[in-house]
């Protein structure tokens, strides 16, 4: 006979498998959700679905090791939130927290602005929520990131297509930690993909970057794979509407 930990078990399952069933099923008039590499989740990783934005959160090093959100060219009908969250969904507004005593401050990991246009207003309170957020020292990178930001948004009004977007922190292993236990990230990775054009760029940009111009922090797929450990081979494919 089950006992209740199994029950508890049978359902944290049911959850996920729920979660993965709707986020690939483009139900009605919602849209695109985000997909999350399976190889992004794990006993200790919990997937956080938002309208407009998944995000893929580890309790060990208390942040999210993945976000995916997608830009249209023109503004959706307000999507239905998923019923999959499975993480207890106590966050806070993490851009109202100063630096630490480290000197870190949460940067946050999707565009609100972008997202809020396309999606509804709503959608900015929960891009600033902490786990959708990671822990940046240099503010050239918050620029850099933001200036990333913007090219997804002009690649997707120039071309009237549809662009994918995954990002998050970069961890060395054993990673650096806050005195509450929040690890560090060493670096930021993002991949942004054109289904109009079918091109895909993918950037690495360190804690402490040097450059002010994106181009000399392109990389390829492959390396982000090696040093995150997910598969993004869904980036690798040729892209169509």
């Amino acid at each position: 006979m089950f006992q209740g930990a199994d029950f508890r078990v049978l359902g944290l399952l049911a959850l996920f498998l729920v979660a993965g069933l709707i986020l690939r099923s483009g139900v009605g008039h919602r849209a695109p959700k985000a997909l999350v590499p399976a190889t992004a989740l794990g006993e200790q990783r919990f997937l956080l679905n938002n309208d407009g934005f998944t995000v893929v959160y580890d309790t060990n090093v208390k942040s999210p090791v993945c976000v995916r959100y997608t830009l249209l060219p023109g503004r959706s009908k307000k999507p239905d939130r998923t019923a999959g969250t499975v993480f207890p969904d106590n966050r806070f507004a993490g851009n109202l927290q100063p630096k630490n005593a480290d000197g870190l401050i949460l940067m946050p990991l999707v565009p609100a602005l972008a997202l809020s246009q396309i999606y509804g207003e709503d959608i900015r309170a929960r891009c600033y929520l902490a786990t959708s957020m990671a822990l940046r020292s240099d503010s050239k990178l918050a620029i850099l990131w933001e200036n990333t930001w913007r090219v997804e948004s002009e690649l997707a009004a120039a071309t009237s297509g549809r662009v994918e977007i995954a990002a998050g922190p970069v961890f060395s292993d054993p990673a650096p930690t806050t005195n509450d236990g929040t690890s560090i990230p060493y670096a930021f990775f993002k991949i942004i993909s054109s289904y109009a054009t079918g091109e895909t760029r993918a950037f690495i940009f360190p804690q402490a970057p040097v450059s002010d111009s994106l181009s000399d922090y392109l990389v390829s797929i492959e390396k982000i794979e090696m040093v995150t450990g997910i598969d993004f081979s869904e980036f690798k494919q040729p892209k169509s509407e």
